[in-house]
C-alpha cells in the first residue's frame, strides 16, 4: 500500500502539462490552430484590409491631383482678372487723355475764334477797358469809404 501511494504522490507531484507524453500533442494543436487562424486572417482579413487601403490612397491621390488643379484654375482665374482690371483701367486712361486733348483743343480754337472774328476783337477790347475802369473804381470807392472811416 505504501509503494501505491508514492507511485500516486509521484504522479500528483509532476505536472500534467509538462508531461513528455502529452507536451508534443499540445504543441502540435497550438502549432495547427495558429497556421489555420493565419491563413483564415491573411485571406479574409488582410486582403479586405489592403482593398481598403488602397481604394483610400487612390481615392486621396484623386483629391491632391483635383485639389492641385483647381487651385491652379483659382490662380489662373485670379490673374485673368486682374489682367482684365489693368487693361480697362489703361483704356479708360486713354478714353479720359483723349477726351481732355480734345477738350482742350476745342477751347483754344474757340478762344482764339472770339478774339480773331470779326468786329468780336474791338468788342473784347472795349469789356476789358470797362472792366478794367470799374475794377478801378471799386478801389476808389471802397478807399474812400475806408479812408472817411478813419
Amino acid at each position: 500500500m505504501l509503494l501505491f501511494s508514492l507511485t500516486y504522490i509521484k504522479r500528483i507531484t509532476i505536472m500534467p502539462q509538462i508531461d513528455k507524453v502529452a507536451y508534443f500533442a499540445q504543441v502540435l494543436w497550438v502549432f495547427g490552430l495558429f497556421v489555420a487562424f493565419y491563413a483564415i486572417i491573411s485571406v479574409e482579413v488582410l486582403s479586405g484590409i489592403s482593398t481598403v487601403y488602397s481604394v483610400r490612397k487612390h481615392i486621396k491621390s484623386q483629391c491632391t491631383k483635383y485639389g492641385s488643379e483647381l487651385s491652379q484654375e483659382n490662380v489662373d482665374m485670379e490673374f485673368n482678372y486682374n489682367s482684365l482690371i489693368k487693361h480697362s483701367c489703361a483704356e479708360s486712361k486713354k478714353v479720359l487723355n483723349k477726351s481732355v486733348l480734345a477738350c482742350q483743343t476745342w477751347a483754344k480754337d474757340a478762344s482764339q475764334e472770339v478774339t480773331t472774328s470779326s468786329g468780336m476783337a474791338d468788342v473784347n477790347n472795349k469789356l476789358i477797358a470797362a472792366s478794367q475802369d470799374l475794377a478801378a473804381q471799386r478801389y476808389i470807392f471802397n478807399d474812400c469809404l475806408n479812408g472817411s472811416s478813419k
